[in-house]
């Protein structure tokens, strides 16, 4: 789990990424990225009720939590990250789940420059 200065909870810190932001996406994931002023690199989740049930969208967001724990090293300053899941990634195991994020990341990471 990631500490709580790590979350992005309220609305209108996802609004202002949201609007702010850049995003790039994938066949299963969402990301936006916003450059932060904040001392941690904060993520918040969002996964559609298309997704299925609570059970299948609470363990996508264990997943991508710990995904994001996992790989935090390739982050590198501080931003505000929201990712989003598509309906598609209810079908996905864990290891192409991991994949997708990571080459989203670092397509993310290496468009910083142009912040």
């Amino acid at each position: 789990m990631l500490p709580r200065q790590g979350r992005l909870r309220a609305s209108k810190d996802f609004r202002r990424v949201y609007s702010q932001g850049r995003s790039l996406a994938n066949k299963h994931l969402v990301i936006y990225y916003l450059k932060s002023d904040q001392k941690h690199t904060r993520l918040g989740l969002s996964i559609s009720r298309q997704y299925g049930g609570a059970v299948e969208r609470n363990k996508a967001k264990r997943r991508l939590s710990e995904l994001f724990r996992k790989h935090r090293g390739l982050v590198q300053g501080t931003y505000d990250i929201v990712i989003i899941a598509r309906p598609e990634a209810a079908k996905i195991n864990y290891h192409i789940m991991e994949k997708g994020l990571l080459d989203i990341m670092r397509k993310a990471i290496s468009n910083r420059s142009d912040q």
